[in-house]
C-alpha cells in the first residue's frame, strides 16, 4: 500500500447501518405492492433529491405519482425512507475514531436532506472530522463523473494518496479507474483485519 494522505470514509453502510428493504416492507403495510415499492430509491428523482437538484416536497410528490402511483402523504414517505437508517455501527465507529488520531479523515456520503437529519439522530460527525462532503451539497453523487477528481482537487492531494472506504462496489470501481487506493467494507470484522493487514 502506498503512503496514505487521507482516509475517505463512506457514511452509510459503513458508520451507519442501513436497509432499504426495511422501507419496502413500511410501504407494504401501506397497501403498496412489493414491485412499486423496490422502485422507492431506485430512480432519478430519488438521486436528483441526492443531489440537492430538487427539494423532499417535490421528490414526494414525483415519487407518489410516478414510481408508487399510489397516495401517501408527505409525513408517511419520510417515516417509511427513514427506517431504513437504523443503527449505529459502533464497532466501526471506534475504529474510524482511532483511525482519526493517525490521518485525517473526510466523510464522503451520498446523501440527502432526510438521510442528513437522520444521521444526525445518531452521531454528529463533526467530532470526528470537520472534512464533510455531501452529495446534496456539491451536487454530484458518486456515480456521477467528475466526482472522485473533485475530491481530489477539493483536499488538494493525489488520487493516490487517498484510501476510500465504501461498502458499494461500484464506487469502489470508480475511485480505482481514478487511482485511489480502495477498500470494500463488507462487515467491522473484516474491516478490523484489512486495517492490521495494512499496518494502519
Amino acid at each position: 500500500m502506498k503512503e496514505i494522505e487521507m482516509i475517505l470514509v463512506d457514511v452509510g453502510g459503513v458508520i451507519l447501518l442501513a436497509n432499504q428493504r426495511i422501507t419496502y416492507r413500511a410501504l407494504q403495510s401501506y397497501g403498496i405492492p412489493p414491485e412499486q415499492a423496490a422502485k422507492f430509491f431506485d430512480n432519478e428523482d430519488y438521486r436528483n433529491f441526492s443531489r440537492g437538484k430538487i427539494t423532499g416536497r417535490e421528490f414526494h410528490r414525483s415519487l407518489v405519482e410516478r414510481h408508487l402511483k399510489h397516495d401517501l402523504s408527505y409525513e408517511e414517505v419520510v417515516e417509511a425512507h427513514d427506517a431504513h437508517i437504523y443503527e449505529l455501527n459502533y464497532k466501526v465507529l471506534k475504529m474510524v475514531q482511532e483511525l482519526a488520531g493517525r490521518f485525517p479523515i473526510a466523510f464522503v456520503t451520498d446523501t440527502n436532506p432526510w438521510q442528513t437529519r437522520r444521521e444526525r439522530e445518531f452521531i454528529d460527525l463533526r467530532e470526528i472530522s470537520k472534512n464533510i462532503v455531501r452529495s446534496s451539497r456539491i451536487r454530484l453523487l458518486k456515480c456521477d463523473e467528475g466526482y472522485f477528481p473533485y475530491i481530489a482537487q477539493r483536499f488538494n492531494l493525489n488520487t493516490e494518496e487517498m484510501l476510500l472506504i465504501d461498502d458499494d462496489r461500484s464506487n469502489i470501481q470508480r475511485a480505482q479507474n481514478e487511482d485511489y487506493q480502495t477498500h470494500r467494507f463488507t462487515n467491522w470484522k473484516e474491516f478490523q483485519r484489512f486495517l492490521k493487514s495494512s499496518n494502519l
